[in-house]
Order: structure tokens, then C-alpha cells, then sequence
């Protein structure tokens, strides 16, 4: 042990506690990497049943969910001991688990209830991001009137993330480093101080339009062409996202919640934050371009 090491709350507990019951047998990176390539596999095979569930043809559930596979952004991070894909999986089964909620079962009855309750808490202790999975989920439970099973889930969401937030209090160490970079004017100048409500949205509405993990020109003004292929592109997935059962509302507000806390950064690099986005952006394309 390190005896400066000093307490942090920068790095959530959930994925180094996901890497642990490898590094019993072996300390090798390689090995954590194929780690992550697992992980990666089986969200994709758990995305193909589901979106097999939804009445869509077994060769379109294939090849949507091999796009998670294919993409260059996603197999990046699947290279590397970095959290991406372990939340990816921890999306996917949340998926799962709305997907599997009962209608007929008392919601403290139900399992999956319990099961999309550690999911969804268990994405926020590897990815502080996670909130937004959870905002998520308030909203389709909202849209779907489903009363008693959204006060139960938050409840037990702040159940579970309580002891995390405990021991930071507890160690002095409470801060958030998401909300100085919402906050911040400058995440590497923080003798500028923080923006007021009126900044907040302004740097809203700048970083939104970097968002693309590709390089882009940002001093060349957008032509019209770009502007339809966007427009078009956004109703495809939209379309996509509409084939998917009671799900599609999951879907949607996951990409809004996704995308809105991003654009509020004061670091508009942070473009690795969308890695876990990208994959349903393809899935809705595929399906809206097959549906269409």
C-alpha cells in the first residue's frame, strides 16, 4: 500500500471491483482487454433477443446488433482497461430487465424490478455518467404510468448509491468533478470560476455541435446538404427507436439524457463519453432504414 495515497472519490469502486476476480489469477493487461471484449459480446448478444422480442425479423436482429461489434469508436475502448464496455453491459441489461418488468406482478414482487434497480445502480458506481441511465428510466416509467414501480425504484436507487456517498462525506471527499466541469468556466483553469445559469446554457448550445467523434471542421459554416443529411439521419433512428415496443421511450430519453449532460461539460473533448450512445444510434438506424 501507498502511504500517501490519498482518498478520492474520482474513480467509482464498480469496475476495478468487476476487474478483481481476474487479477486473483493473473495481473496481465491482455487479459483484462479480452475482459472487455467479453463484455462487449454479450451486450451484443443480449441486444439480438431483445430486439428479436419486438417482432423484428431474426436477420435484422443480427446484423443490428453486429454493428456493435463493427464500430470503430466501440472497438477502440474494447481494447483498453477503461469502463466503457462494462457499463455498455450494464445498459443493455437494464434493457433487459424494463423489458421483462411485469405487468401483473406487485412491483416488490417482481425480481426484475429488483434486478433493474442494481443494474441501473451498479452503472453509476462504474460511471459516474451513469445518472443518466437512471434519468432515463425515471422517464419511461413516467411515460408509462407505471406509479408504483418509480417511487419504489428511486428509493431503492438512492438506497444503493447512499453507501458510495457516505464514505466520500465521511473522508472529506464529497465533491463531484462532473459538476465542476458543468460549473467550471475552465476544467484546466479553475481560477476563472464558475458561469452563472445564463453561461450554462450558452456553452449548452456550443458544445452540442461537437458531439462528433469524428474530426469535423468547426470554422466552415454547415451547408444545407449537411443540414438534411442530419435532419434525415435523426428521423431515421427516431423511426428505428419507435419499432421497439414499450422500450422506445427508454431509448429516446437515454440518447437526450446522454447527449444533454455531455454538452454541459466545459471540456468539449470529452467526446468518449458518447462511446456507450453510439451503438443504439446504429441499432436505430438499422431498423428505422429497414422499417422504412
Amino acid at each position: 500500500a501507498n502511504p500517501n495515497y490519498e482518498p478520492t472519490n474520482v474513480f467509482p469502486p464498480g469496475y476495478p471491483l468487476l476487474m478483481s476476480p481476474l487479477l486473483l489469477i493473473t495481473d496481465s493487461y491482455v487479459a483484462q482487454n479480452i475482459l472487455n471484449g467479453l463484455f462487449l459480446l454479450a451486450s451484443c448478444i443480449l441486444m439480438f433477443l431483445f430486439i428479436r422480442k419486438n417482432n423484428l425479423p431474426n436477420a435484422l436482429a443480427f446484423v443490428s446488433a453486429a454493428a456493435m461489434l463493427l464500430n470503430q469508436r466501440v472497438l477502440h475502448f474494447a481494447t483498453m482497461m477503461m469502463s466503457e464496455m462494462s457499463y455498455l453491459l450494464f445498459i443493455v441489461f437494464t434493457i433487459w430487465c424494463l423489458y421483462k418488468l411485469s405487468d401483473e406482478k406487485p412491483f416488490w414482487k417482481d425480481k426484475w424490478c429488483y434486478l433493474l434497480v442494481l443494474s441501473t445502480a451498479y452503472g453509476y458506481h462504474i460511471r459516474t455518467q451513469g445518472i443518466t441511465l437512471a434519468a432515463a428510466v425515471i422517464c419511461y416509467l413516467l411515460v408509462t404510468k407505471k406509479w408504483k414501480p418509480l417511487g419504489g425504484y428511486i428509493v431503492a436507487y438512492a438506497a444503493c448509491l447512499s453507501p458510495w456517498i457516505i464514505r466520500n462525506k465521511m473522508l472529506g471527499v464529497d465533491g463531484s468533478r462532473y459538476i465542476s466541469q458543468i460549473f467550471g468556466v475552465s476544467n484546466h483553469r479553475p481560477e476563472e470560476g464558475e458561469l452563472g445559469i445564463g453561461g450554462i446554457i450558452e456553452r449548452f448550445f456550443e458544445t452540442f455541435k461537437m458531439l462528433p467523434y469524428f474530426k469535423v471542421d468547426y470554422e466552415a459554416a454547415t451547408t444545407l446538404s449537411e443540414w438534411i443529411i442530419g435532419i434525415l439521419l435523426l428521423a431515421i433512428i427516431v423511426t428505428g427507436f419507435m419499432k421497439l415496443g414499450k422500450l422506445r421511450w427508454f431509448f429516446i430519453f437515454y440518447t437526450l439524457a446522454t447527449l444533454g449532460i455531455i454538452s454541459l461539460f466545459n471540456d468539449p473533448g470529452q467526446n468518449r463519453y458518447i462511446t456507450t450512445l453510439v451503438p443504439f444510434l446504429e441499432i436505430g438506424l438499422f431498423i428505422g432504414l429497414y422499417t422504412i
